[in-house]
């Protein structure tokens, strides 16, 4: 077990919140920060999706029926089968934030989380 020591004032704000939610303060700590990361991965695939919708046709164009892979503002991998390369991404990336998007354009954006160990 590691301790994690916050000021009283906010230890007292978690317990109060958590029997108001009536659950444990680890399940409230652990619900937050999943939230705290989804939100931080939305802003992630928004700043790649801005960056790549800004990319001149001419580059989009190169990659005409394909999927791409986005991570950093640089196209990673792509491919013509989605599920494909959505798995060599997550093996490679992980949780990592990458967006997976058709090259011409964003017709939907799928955010899918990953369950399992954290």
């Amino acid at each position: 077990m590691v301790v994690l020591e916050i000021p009283e004032e906010l230890a007292l704000e978690l317990e109060e919140d958590a029997n108001l939610e009536g659950t444990s303060k680890t399940v409230l700590l652990e619900t937050a920060l999943k939230h705290y990361r989804h939100e931080i991965h939305t802003r992630q695939l928004e700043v790649y999706l801005n960056w790549y919708l800004s990319l001149p046709n001419k580059e989009r164009e190169k990659y005409a029926g394909q999927y791409l892979a986005v991570h950093e503002k640089t196209i990673v991998d792509h491919d013509s089968d989605r599920p494909s390369l959505y798995k060599r991404v997550r093996g490679r990336y992980g949780r990592k934030p990458v967006l997976i998007i058709p090259s011409e354009g964003p017709r939907e954006l799928r955010i899918i989380r990953q369950k399992g160990p954290r």
